[in-house]
């Protein structure tokens, strides 16, 4: 999880970046394009769902024949888990990915229903 300057303030948008792969991988360090989001307000959160490589052989297959299942859940649950625990705003959040992270993006958008905004 990616936080700018201003979550020690008020809540923030939230940006879900879901690499490429299914294999990819995101890991610690620095990447520019995270740090220009930041710079423009925005949390960002990389999960590293099932069928990353990061963590041996058997979490690269556990999505084999699965492909917006349980790597669907995977990020629907880290989205839920960090709405709890940091300062973000659920009425402004945006989704993508890159090659296979633009088929998990598809995967979410049909699965999930737009939020209500409160009233």
């Amino acid at each position: 999880m990616h936080l700018p300057p201003e979550a020690a303030a008020t809540k923030i948008p939230l940006i879900v970046y879901i690499h490429g792969g299914p294999a990819g991988a995101f890991q610690d360090g620095y990447d520019p394009f995270v740090a220009y989001l930041n710079g423009q307000g925005w949390a960002v959160f990389r999960p590293n769902i099932r069928g990353s490589s990061n963590y041996g052989a058997a979490f690269v297959a556990a999505n084999k024949n699965d492909l917006g299942g349980g790597d669907y859940r995977d990020v629907m649950n880290g989205v839920d888990y960090i709405l709890k625990n940091f300062p973000l705003d659920e009425t402004h959040m945006a989704l993508f990915g890159y090659s296979y992270g633009g088929e998990m993006a598809g995967f979410v958008e049909g699965k999930t229903k737009p939020l209500q905004k409160p009233s």
